[in-house]
């Protein structure tokens, strides 16, 4: 634990290992203190679960969602720190707070920094073995990934609509949303660089221990910013000492008297 803790240390003398309980919150204390989150806002209730719409798994398919028999050699290919990779290529953390829309045009809407909208879809116009739309079955709990889409409600950010409209020339009409219109915080794109080039020093002066924990610290940068909002509350606290209550019971004439 020792060896671990100085490791830490040494990416940030203000990390304190004994201060987290998983990674995710480890990772997301290092980009709070290096300015990653300034000016951006944490959602909770109401409007943190209509943001949570916009959350969407890793996709696991074959083309058409169907059964593949391949009787030839397979080739795996695997993405170098494919998360981190998204978030140095992507503008920043959008920062302020969302305002609710006030108008159902597109061309307007689509101007804005960033956009989150619920739409139905109307049409789409053109349908792929690899659809870029899925919708909620909630009878079933799942999200499928399919070219019909007609009538169906889907929850859509600002690249999924561009992505929508490139690639299935979907149509669609606008139901709720909000936008967001202050700009982006982009130190993340620069700490990702730098925890990448870190990591790359580490494992060429053989120091597999410290490039093992710049690798769990970026695979790990995004685990707590998708959490759901919770429906309890836990609070640690001294325990409350109960002063005894006197006993009563009830009479036959319903009156009270002591035990």
């Amino acid at each position: 634990m020792e060896k671990w803790a100085e490791l830490w240390k040494e990416i940030d003398p203000r990390i304190d290992v004994n201060e987290f309980y998983s990674l995710p919150s480890l990772a997301q204390y290092y980009f709070k203190i290096n300015d990653c989150f300034e000016g951006c806002v944490q959602f909770c209730g109401s409007l943190g679960a209509f943001f949570q719409n916009f959350v969407s798994g890793g996709r696991v398919m074959t083309r058409n969602n169907v059964k593949q028999y391949v009787e030839k050699c397979v080739q795996d290919f695997d993405a170098v720190s494919l998360y981190p990779s998204a978030m140095h290529l992507f503008e920043g953390f959008l920062k302020g707070m969302p305002k609710r829309i006030t108008t159902t045009n597109y061309t307007e809407l689509k101007r804005y920094d960033g956009l989150f909208l619920k739409v139905r879809v109307t049409k789409v116009g053109k349908a792929r073995p690899f659809p870029v739309l899925s919708h909620l079955d909630k009878t079933k709990g799942t999200k499928n990934w399919t070219n019909d889409l007609v009538d169906k409600i889907c929850f859509l950010d600002k690249t999924g609509l561009e992505d929508a409209v490139a690639f299935q020339d979907v149509k669609f009409e606008v139901l709720d949303g909000y936008y967001f219109d202050q700009g982006f915080n982009k130190q993340i794109k620069e700490q990702i660089e730098v925890i990448f080039n870190k990591r790359l020093e580490a494992k060429a002066a053989g120091n597999d221990g410290l490039q093992q924990a710049y690798k769990l610290l970026m695979n790990s940068s995004y685990g707590k910013l998708i959490e759901k909002t919770p429906d309890t509350d836990i609070q640690i606290g001294r325990a409350h000492v109960w002063t005894p209550v006197t006993p009563i019971s009830r009479m036959p004439s319903s009156a009270w008297k002591k035990k």
